[in-house]
């Protein structure tokens, strides 16, 4: 793939991208899902992997009570960044953790959710759903 080729692979991609935002705002999860699967797919033709496309799908898996698929892009290895801030690894852990509460994984669920009170101990959602699990 030449340079030119990659450079308007990666303008489609984003520009899919931002129309599966769009969709998934207006709360239309099943577009915005294959949007975000169109947009995965060419930034993984040019050897580039944007997250944030896994992370929204995923969330948008959630909104659709799709639990298993939303944790296999959380959890994609090609999906992930070597460093968080600790705000997205707040919502990282909460999303994987609710993941797995409604899969009634409750251990996986719990290891999550204790993740995130480590990182914030004042976080209500986490202390709530740790204390229906125990």
């Amino acid at each position: 793939m030449t340079s030119g080729q990659k450079e308007a692979a990666m303008k489609e991609a984003q520009n899919l991208y931002q129309l599966a935002c769009n969709k998934f705002n207006d709360e239309n999860y099943i577009q915005a899902i294959d949007l975000f699967t169109k947009s995965i797919k060419i930034f993984e033709a040019v050897d580039y992997i944007q997250r944030s496309a896994y992370n929204n799908r995923g969330i948008a898996f959630l909104a659709l009570e799709q639990y298993e698929n939303a944790l296999k892009d959380f959890t994609n290895p090609n999906a992930t960044i070597l460093e968080f801030n600790k705000t997205d690894l707040i919502n990282y852990y909460t999303n994987i953790g609710f993941a797995y509460y409604n899969l009634s994984k409750s251990s996986e669920a719990k290891f999550y959710y204790e993740k995130v009170l480590k990182l914030d101990p004042n976080d209500t959602d986490a202390k709530y759903i740790l204390s229906q699990l125990k």
